[in-house]
């Protein structure tokens, strides 16, 4: 990957980002995103918790941009299985 094409990615995973943050579920993104190693191990007390962790955050993000709406959301985090529903519940992402 030449300058311009990095330079052009990084740019556009910034507007993901600012969009993202800006985005429907920008609080319940933002309260994720500050849960402590200790909230996550109490509820993620396996190996692959970050992999978890970082896809929750992914589809949320992702969510956010796109102002998805809370069953599709819920679908969404569903799918990624029951530890990512346990952290999406415990910021409010999940009814």
């Amino acid at each position: 990957m030449n300058d311009d094409d990095f330079n052009q990615a990084v740019q556009d995973a910034l507007d993901r980002n600012k969009a993202a943050l800006m985005g429907s579920y920008n609080k319940q993104l933002g309260d994720l995103m500050k849960l402590s190693d200790e909230q996550l191990s109490a509820i993620l007390p396996n190996v692959s918790k970050t992999e978890t962790y970082h896809n929750l955050i992914s589809v949320v993000k992702e969510a956010s941009r796109a102002n998805v709406q809370q069953a599709d959301l819920e679908n969404k985090i569903s799918a990624l299985g029951q530890d990512s529903v346990k952290l999406a519940k415990l910021v409010g992402l999940f009814a």
